[in-house]
């Protein structure tokens, strides 16, 4: 039986979330499934693949948390 691989995608708007941000909580939710970054008019969308549809929305929801908290950090979010 073959496995099915699940995707999970968000969408974090460049002026709330850092690039830096983003990029750092991607290197950490690497090592727990699939994560790619790219970025479309204004936004960076991360997505997670992993064969267990629930942790790829999981590790999508956890990286945009900790994305968010690294750019509150940074002090980007509270412009």
């Amino acid at each position: 039986m073959s496995s099915s691989i699940s995707e999970t995608s968000l969408r974090l708007h460049g002026d709330i979330y850092s690039e830096a941000s983003v990029k750092a909580a991607v290197a950490v939710f690497t090592e727990h499934s699939t994560v790619r970054m790219s970025q479309d008019a204004g936004y960076w969308v991360v997505t997670v693949e992993d064969e267990d549809p629930e942790r790829a929305r999981l590790v999508a929801h956890e990286l945009g948390n900790m994305a968010l908290g690294l750019s509150i950090d940074a002090g980007v979010a509270a412009r």
